[in-house]
């Protein structure tokens, strides 16, 4: 019987038609010289609409080769450029795409269909990320800075985690360089000062973070206008305190040229003195007290000059100054460190929660809890030429760590005889690593599931809905979370597809809203596994669910669409309101 589409031919088009068919078939066998194709993308992790280059070589093959770009949709790949051209003799080809609005994870690849003796040729797959777009200004406060001046970089990102950093960085000969960091407020606003010593550019980038894509402000070009006079600048802060009867040395540090030091205010520890050539502080204290005094140096040549406050706590003896510890968690690293006043010495503790122990000569506490509980930690720091004491008692919190939370609660569906890759997400209190493992029901022949990453990979052998249970077990704390999940595989790439995904609530004693499942193609329907609500019936031609509910509930059951290319089945849920 003619198709259809041939009864509309002229006579003269069917005898051509005929004559073509014949010398095919008549023609000689031709040698099939096979070719490759390469693909590349100029990035492949990029924002909402930026635009990707992809390029790569078709050989051999004369210039003018046809061939296509695709992306994947689901288990197909649909075209994406269908008019490329090779443009030289090498096979070379070049396109630039338009990344998707949404945000995900994307797959491209170039096909090119067998011709005049040439192999039908396809390239590897290349993911595309797609993140949300993030814009970050910049202003500097000023942009002509003298020798020893700075300039306060400002500005604002658009999408940030409050806390996290962007990094101020310069241009150089290598490219961008960072060399500092600032840190996000809450408005996700930062602010950074730096001191040029040269003429530059400079920006402020912002990594990747969640679904939000890197991105840098535009560059500000700085003028460095100097030499101007630098004063020298005292960088000691702070002192550690000292014990009556034991000697303390203890040396001021500062930027600058030879000068002298000297005090400006206020007294020294009795028994000390300062060294106004070396900074040194030195001596044996020969009374208790907390001392508050302000140091000065003064450049000899410049007369230039810098002023610190600073105090020094001398006691009779050490002295333990943690007052309390934070609490910690069962399974989770636990680190804290107990400080004291006085000379050099050891520590010791009493009562620590098993698992954790003290550092005798840093007093850091450190560990992982392997036990939970209320503990008092009796503490001891002894001076080692002294040999005086110091003795304290804290109490510890060590709480039970949250189990993790498995957040996969949905998986891409899968294709027979195709390959299948995806990987289970969990958050953990501790952060710890643990391992995974089916618990109930059974994956897809074919795929197989990796305990330590939670990846599923293989090539399912079968098509069907598959539910299973994962678990994913904390390796310390032994604490765990399970998911129930299906994977759906489809019988073949061809194979029709299910295209409704929800319906209609219904009403005991009260008659259901009709439903028409929608499918590609001509087809018939059935109900594969578990079943409708009671009172409800599926009309296997045309898809209609139709009836009225005689029981409440939530039922969920699988469907089939049968058509001449294939098969294709899905979960699908009702839900059944009890009579008003």
């Amino acid at each position: 019987m003619v198709p259809s589409r041939l009864r509309h031919w002229s006579p003269i088009a069917l005898v051509l038609a005929v004559l073509l068919a014949l010398g095919a078939v008549a023609a000689p066998a031709q040698a099939t010289t096979t070719r490759k194709i390469s693909l590349h993308a100029s990035a492949t992790t990029v924002a909402t609409g930026a635009t990707v280059t992809f390029s790569g070589t078709l050989a051999p093959t004369p210039t003018g080769s046809g061939l296509k770009l695709q992306i994947q949709a689901g288990g197909y790949w649909l075209d994406a450029r269908s008019n490329l051209k090779t443009t030289d003799a090498a096979g070379t080809y070049k396109i630039a795409v338009v990344m998707p609005t949404y945000t995900g994870k994307y797959y491209f690849r170039t096909v090119a269909a067998a011709s005049s003796g040439r192999s039908a040729a396809t390239s590897s797959t290349v993911a595309i990320t797609v993140l949300k777009k993030v814009t970050v200004s910049i202003k500097a406060s000023r942009t002509t800075v003298p020798q020893g001046g700075s300039t306060t970089f400002t500005g604002h990102v658009s999408s940030c985690q409050v806390g996290a950093s962007v990094a101020l960085q310069r241009f150089s000969t290598s490219g961008w360089v960072k060399i500092s960091s600032a840190t996000l407020n809450s408005n996700c606003n930062y602010s950074k000062s730096t001191s040029p010593s040269a003429n530059g550019s400079y920006r402020v980038y912002a990594s990747k973070h969640g679904a939000y894509a890197p991105a840098n402000s535009s560059s500000v070009r700085i003028t460095y206008n100097g030499p101007a006079p630098m004063p020298p600048t005292i960088t000691t802060t702070s002192l550690p305190g000292g014990s009556v009867g034991t000697a303390y040395s203890q040396t001021l540090t500062k930027t600058g040229n030879v000068g002298t030091w000297s005090k400006a205010s206020g007294a020294l520890p009795n028994g000390l003195t300062l060294s106004s050539s070396t900074g040194e502080i030195s001596g044996t204290p020969t009374s208790g007290a907390t001392y508050n005094f302000t140091v000065k140096f003064t450049e000899n040549a410049s007369k230039l000059s810098d002023t610190q406050a600073l105090s020094i706590t001398i006691v009779s003896g050490p002295a333990i100054t943690t007052t309390s510890l934070p609490d910690g968690k069962r399974g989770v690293p636990y680190a804290a460190t107990l400080t004291k006043t006085g000379a050099d010495g050891t520590w010791s503790a009493l009562h620590l929660p098993n698992g954790t122990s003290l550092n005798a000569d840093t007093g850091e506490i450190s560990g992982t809890p392997v036990v939970d509980g209320d503990f008092t930690v009796a503490a001891t720091f002894t001076e080692t030429v002294s040999g005086k004491k110091a003795n304290a008692s804290f109490p510890l919190h060590i709480a039970v760590s949250p189990p993790p939370v498995i957040t996969t609660t949905t998986l891409p569906d899968g294709v027979k005889s195709a390959a299948y890759s995806t990987t289970l997400a969990e958050t953990s209190d501790s952060g710890l690593s643990g391992t995974w493992a089916v618990t109930q029901g059974a994956l897809p022949p074919g795929v197989t599931l990796d305990a330590a990453t939670g990846h599923l990979s293989g090539a399912p052998t079968a098509s069907d809905d598959y539910a299973f249970t994962v678990t994913f077990t904390e390796t310390a704390a032994q604490t765990s979370d399970s998911q129930g999940l299906i994977l759906h595989v489809s019988p073949a790439a061809n194979s029709p597809e299910i295209t409704t995904t929800t319906l209609a609530n219904g009403t005991v004693g009260t008659a259901y809203p009709t439903q028409q499942l929608q499918g590609s193609g001509a087809g018939t329907w059935s109900i594969t596994k578990l079943a409708l609500p009671p009172g409800l019936n599926l009309n296997g031609l045309t898809g209609q669910i139709t009836g009225t509910p005689t029981a409440a509930g939530d039922y969920v059951f699988q469907v089939k669409y049968t058509t001449l290319t294939g098969t294709n089945t899905k979960i699908l849920s009702i839900h059944v309101d009890p009579a008003p």
